[in-house]
């Protein structure tokens, strides 16, 4: 709970909303079938979404490219842009960046598209709750005015209950596992001076 932002309700009719960014990380694509297989992050995607049906929104642009060394495959963004088309949204609302890797990627490759389409740096950034506060600083560090929305939070919305201290959980072993990754990766971006 000290580690991420504090929800917050999502913005309703509110003029300032034109742009939404959401990074990566959420989906899969299995080829064979053509489907979309969404993870725990595909939260991240769902807020977005809900941001862009109450507002008036002009572009979801959708970050994420392929992670993939050994295999090639396409980029994350390319095919959620095709699921999301699917499910009704004007193709040309959405902007993807199919090709960065990482958090720093996202942020590089998203600025280069708003100064190539001369768009104002202001964003509403929608990613994983535990994942906001490494990306709001590199986002901001590449020129961005960022209001964040956090999706699948770690710490549950319930008040803990007894049993919650006695009885073990391996997932929350996983938990930690996510949160010390993160807690190294913001230690190596700021070495790189990326935030």
């Amino acid at each position: 709970m000290a580690w991420e932002p504090i929800p917050m309700a999502l913005p309703v009719n509110d003029s300032t909303v034109n742009k939404v960014v959401v990074l990566g990380g959420m989906s899969s694509e299995h080829r064979a079938s053509g489907r979309v297989r969404f993870g725990s992050s595909g939260d991240r995607l769902m807020q977005a979404l809900l941001i862009v049906h109450n507002n008036p929104v002009e572009h979801l642009i959708i970050s994420g490219g392929s992670a993939a060394i050994l295999i090639e495959e396409r980029g994350e963004a390319a095919f959620l842009q095709e699921f999301l088309v699917g499910t009704g949204l004007y193709q040309e609302m959405i902007v993807v960046d199919s090709l960065s890797r990482n958090t720093f990627e996202n942020a590089v490759n998203t600025r280069q598209l708003f100064d190539a389409k001369g768009w104002t740096k202001e964003i509403i950034l929608v990613t994983s709750a535990w994942h906001l506060p490494r990306s709001i600083k590199v986002f901001e560090q590449q020129g961005f005015v960022v209001r964040p929305v956090g999706a699948d939070p770690l710490y549950p919305f319930s008040p803990a209950v007894p049993s919650d201290y006695l009885m073990p959980s391996a997932s929350v072993l996983a938990t930690w596992e996510l949160l010390f990754k993160e807690w190294v990766g913001k230690g190596v971006y700021w070495m790189r001076g990326y935030l």
